[in-house]
């Protein structure tokens, strides 16, 4: 229905748009800042914002960006309400090296009955259950410390800001023999760091046997209190390296 180079040039467009309304909005960017993001990660990885505004429509038509397009990748609820399903979501763009596949979006409201993490639909060149972020901006750690796998983006992108650079995220808890294949071409080594609590070590556990299947040398990595961003932040770098030890 799309093609390639169309929707590479609308995710780009709409990557540039995203960033632009987090740099107008001071008190998400400075949420994202507070979770130990850095501003220099904020800008290397496009972190945006969709307020849902009605500017955003208007947008897209300048842009060439079709109704139908933003229906079929699950941006606007459908054609005749066109309401934003990213609505009051922080944007983090799915990057395939240099290019833009998809988007995975963060709430920032606190309902608990509002999942924490949405994707865009799955197209052509992305779907949920072969990305791992940031794996094709970080693959050239992985061969040389191996692999920390996280559940969240927003564990990745604050692992990265401390200095910690051979993270992915899995984006839940649960991972695909294709995943482990991807991750495989530059490391066997895997280290799991879910969070602290019963549900995140039995997650753990879960996963190991599957690396192990895949003759992965596997270690969990225990926290002694709550998830692996936290941690960092409140420990530093080095007592969280010496948790892979």
């Amino acid at each position: 229905m799309f093609n390639k180079d169309y929707i590479l040039q609308c995710n780009k467009y709409l990557t540039v748009y995203f960033f632009q309304q987090l740099q107008k909005s001071e008190q998400i960017k400075q949420t994202i800042l507070n979770r130990g993001i850095t501003e220099s990660i904020i800008n290397k990885f496009c972190l945006g914002y969709c307020s849902g505004d009605d500017n955003f429509l208007p947008f897209c038509e300048q842009k060439n960006i079709s109704i139908d397009f933003l229906v079929h990748f699950g941006l606007i609820t459908d054609s005749f309400t066109k309401r934003q399903v990213f609505k009051n979501r922080i944007m983090i763009p799915i990057p395939f090296y240099n290019q833009i596949v998809g988007f995975t979006a963060r709430t920032t409201l606190t309902d608990p009955t509002i999942s924490k993490y949405i994707n865009s639909k799955a197209n052509i060149l992305f779907n949920k259950e072969s990305m791992l972020y940031p794996i094709y901006n970080v693959y050239k750690f992985l061969a040389h410390d191996g692999c920390i796998l996280v559940e969240g983006c927003f564990d990745v992108l604050t692992l990265l800001s401390q200095g910690i650079k051979n993270v992915i995220a899995v984006n839940g808890t649960n991972i695909s023999k294709k995943q482990i294949r991807l991750i495989s071409r530059w490391t066997d080594k895997a280290y799991i760091c879910f969070d602290a609590d019963e549900t995140g070590i039995n997650k753990a556990r879960e996963m190991e046997r599957k690396f192990l299947q895949s003759e992965f040398s596997t270690k969990i990595v225990k926290l002694p209190e709550g998830d692996p961003d936290e941690f960092v932040l409140k420990y530093g770098k080095q007592k969280f390296l010496d948790l892979l030890e």
